[in-house]
């Protein structure tokens, strides 16, 4: 398979003329009648994440429609999962609704955060969420002890399926714990209580890699996961940062890693020639589009690729 790159979409300079605060993390595309919709996390401050979105052309995904200036979801209390940051990871259409996972997120103090997965609903295509709970949905276990974030969820035959990232604890390096985290799965019935055995995915390439952000579609028979991966040592567009890696199933429970079949990589220079990383892969008029991050986490904003072959 080949992604051809299309470009970029949202930059902080169109941010910053529109009103936006820093940032653009995670873009989820859900596709309405006339538009896409492109939910993502800005950052009013450096450990602050908030929900927003930006309207896109289906025919032209570079075109921006409109902006939304505002958060689609307050933060949670003091003391909840998701106190200091809100990150859309999933949004996934029930009936009238549009159900929006989320990472949510809590400071540390010997680490920097612990994440877990929380779920809103909106009634009115995505102008607006509300809390369905409180607390998270997928969240840490006695087999899972130490973070969730990031699912990519779908429903296969009645029953719905969440591959996310789950941690396995932290490397020290210069200093500073550093997360490390696989892919996981779980089901559910009803997209709310979810069960799980805990184990991962398919092993990292090295001892401390950390896989996260898995997007899935069903082509030729296999199931097909992109995913981000880095090292735990410099990673902040070093040479440990972010790249997209491939998956592949046949079952959706036995996956083998493939990386050289990935089909997109680092730009040779610009906003994605460090960083390349959360990808999300939806069907759109017939054509397969990966919205995803480049250098910075978000910090230079998102663009798209489509699959050509």
């Amino acid at each position: 398979m080949r992604w051809e790159k299309r470009g970029q979409i949202l930059s902080p300079a169109i941010m910053s003329e529109n009103g936006l605060y820093v940032h653009s993390q995670n873009p989820v595309p859900v596709e309405l009648d006339d538009r896409i919709r492109i939910f993502f996390a800005c950052r009013p401050e450096h450990t602050i994440s908030i929900p927003t979105y930006i309207d896109v052309d289906k025919d032209n995904p570079s075109r921006i429609l409109c902006f939304r200036n505002e958060a689609l979801l307050e933060l949670g209390d003091i003391g909840a999962f998701d106190e200091f940051g809100i990150i859309p990871t999933e949004i996934v259409r029930r009936d009238n609704e549009l159900w929006m996972y989320y990472t949510g997120w809590q400071r540390g103090v010997s680490y920097t955060y612990t994440l877990s997965i929380g779920l809103a609903v909106s009634t009115d295509n995505g102008k607006s969420f509300s809390r369905k709970f409180s607390g998270p949905v997928i969240d840490r276990t006695k087999d899972e002890p130490y973070m969730t974030m990031a699912p990519f969820i779908f429903n296969v035959d009645g029953t719905w399926h969440a591959f996310y990232a789950s941690g396995i604890g932290f490397q020290l390096e210069a200093g500073k714990n550093e997360p490390v985290y696989v892919i996981k799965h779980r089901t559910s019935a009803d997209g709310v209580q979810w069960t799980g055995d805990g184990k991962q995915l398919f092993p990292q390439k090295t001892p401390y890699e950390s896989n996260t952000r898995p997007a899935i579609i069903k082509k030729d028979g296999y199931w097909h996961m992109w995913f981000c991966y880095r090292g735990a040592s410099d990673y902040r567009g070093g040479r440990n940062s972010y790249k997209i890696g491939y998956a592949y199933s046949e079952n959706l429970l036995s996956w083998t890693r493939g990386d050289n079949s990935v089909g997109i990589g680092l730009s040779e220079s610009g906003w994605d020639s460090e960083i390349i990383t959360y990808p999300y892969i939806r069907k759109i008029k017939d054509k397969y589009l990966m919205f995803y991050n480049g250098n910075g986490f978000g910090a230079t904003g998102f663009g798209y690729a489509e699959l050509v072959e």
